[in-house]
């Protein structure tokens, strides 16, 4: 698990860490917080200068196998291409510093509106969303169209609006590859979906966040028949009096059904008040997932809020603002 702190105007953000299983063995709930405000301020101050992990005892299980990289060394099957989220095309032999000045345009795709995601890329097609509020398949060959979708038609979802200057249903993210389906989430409301690959078909739609700020705008990874995604939130854009009660998550669906097999939040309960704490957003890149360790590596940024008590702590402490 995570916390992100503001300091001298920068946000300082943890690594969370989460077993495959039940992540609740953090037992980092409200209850088990120091009652004493300094005590309970300088465990948050000095998590500032390292790193913050929670880590379930899995000497216990047996893992006989490991997820295997793709076959194809042109699938791209996430955001950060891969289990380990290292955005590294390490087969790609014919681009060097020698050949890079004869790259040439090959074709182009219009999609109406900008696009912001990198393409998902499974077996010659091309999979990414635009913020025209359409998903597109298309062949990497020569980028003519197999399908499109549009994800206010495709869930009957309407926008929430609260992202400036849409208001229709977009998407954000790169699509995860998960066999036979394709897993994105939703910028508003916090909906992750899933369709056919070969044919854009909605398959599940699952909610991970009620808040009406709630979005998903990380890439999820797909592992052993299973989804990992964090949730995340435009609430800071709102006004003084409406923020803030929103607190990230990270969940684990099975990708066959949507159904939410486990989900835990990156900061303690603030049982909708205000003035406590607040975001810690996962919002980003894909989860790594290190498959020797059965561990699950996500970050946070963004913390909206904490309470006046922590706060005033921290400042007499040592004169800095949180």
């Amino acid at each position: 698990m995570a916390a992100s702190i503001f300091h001298n105007n920068v946000i300082l953000t943890f690594l969370f860490i989460f077993p495959f299983f039940n992540p609740t063995f953090a037992g980092f709930t409200v209850s088990s917080f120091p009652k004493n405000p300094k005590a309970l301020c300088c465990i948050l101050w000095e998590s500032i200068l390292r790193t913050i992990s929670f880590v379930r005892n899995v000497c216990c299980l047996q893992w006989k196998s490991v997820a295997k990289e793709p076959k194809s060394s042109q699938n791209w099957v996430n955001h950060g291409g891969d289990l380990y989220n290292r955005r590294h095309a390490e087969k790609e032999t014919m681009i060097s510093p020698e050949t890079v000045s004869n790259l040439r345009l090959k074709w182009e795709f219009i999609a109406g509106k900008d696009i912001t995601a990198t393409p998902a890329i499974f077996d010659g097609t091309l999979y990414f969303p635009s913020w025209n509020g359409n998903i597109y398949a298309i062949k990497a060959c020569d980028g003519s169209l197999v399908w499109e979708k549009n994800l206010e038609e495709l869930t009957g979802l309407n926008a929430t609006g609260f992202i400036v200057n849409v208001n229709w249903t977009v998407a954000r993210a790169t699509p995860t590859i998960a066999d036979d389906l394709l897993i994105i989430g939703i910028s508003g409301p916090a909906i992750v979906i899933a369709v056919e690959r070969l044919t854009g078909e909605l398959v599940w739609s699952t909610l991970l966040d009620n808040h009406p700020a709630g979005i998903i705008t990380m890439s999820g990874t797909y592992y052993k028949g299973h989804f990992y995604v964090g949730t995340s939130s435009s609430e800071e854009g709102a006004s003084i009096e409406q923020c803030c009660i929103f607190r990230g998550s990270f969940a684990k669906l099975d990708v066959r059904s949507g159904k939410v097999l486990w989900q835990t939040f990156t900061l303690p309960d603030n049982f909708g008040q205000k003035g406590e704490y607040a975001g810690a957003a996962i919002w980003g890149s894909s989860p790594s997932i290190d498959t020797t360790r059965n561990h699950i590596y996500v970050s946070t940024g963004n913390l909206y809020s904490a309470p006046l008590r922590i706060r005033q702590c921290q400042e007499a402490e040592n004169n800095q603002t949180v």
